[in-house]
């Protein structure tokens, strides 16, 4: 039937499935419960009461999440990526290690004014990097080694095991060492 402005509405009481020419489904409508798209006899695309769930690969030219929604990978929500409205977040919320792997002989660039490695909550630093500046490594959460304009600072005792030297000059002409 037709309703106003011309549209065209298809009603039953139960199921509605529109197929292709040679009989494969290319939308099923199960009653109230899901609406599902197919290709080629394979279901692609359907609807369910949390959302949507999608078989294969989905492409787009852009996909968005609103703040604080998540994008999750794995099968008990591994992984989370999201934006909270002021930070954004990569989460390792599973099983097994985070591993950002560049797989060929190329580098591995992290950008940012400031640099900072810490423990998951924040509360021990292990490396700060600080743009124009210094680069301190920390032990146990307190600074140890600071990089400065005149070179490497040392915030507490540089301690060398036996038999190992300190050698300064272009032909290691000074040596400070113990046995």
């Amino acid at each position: 039937s037709t309703g106003s402005g011309g549209d065209l509405i298809i009603g039953a009481s139960d199921d509605v499935q529109i197929k292709t020419n040679n009989n494969s489904i290319a939308i099923n409508c199960e009653g109230a419960l899901s609406v599902d798209l197919y290709y080629n006899n394979a279901k692609k695309f359907e609807t369910a009461g949390y959302g949507t769930y999608t078989s294969g690969t989905s492409k787009a030219d852009n996909f968005g999440v609103n703040d604080s929604g998540k994008y999750y990978v794995g099968s008990g929500n591994d992984l989370e990526i999201y934006h909270d409205g002021n930070n954004s977040y990569i989460k390792d919320a599973g099983t097994g290690n985070l591993l950002i792997d560049q797989s060929t002989a190329n580098v591995l660039y992290l950008r940012s004014d400031d640099l900072r490695l810490s423990s998951y909550t924040g509360t021990e630093t292990y490396i700060d990097c600080n743009v124009n500046g210094s680069v301190e490594l920390y032990y146990n959460d307190v600074k140890q080694v600071q990089t400065t304009a005149d070179g490497v600072g040392f915030v507490n005792n540089c301690t060398f095991s036996d038999n190992k030297k300190i050698q300064m000059g272009a032909g290691n002409d000074l040596q400070i060492y113990h046995d």
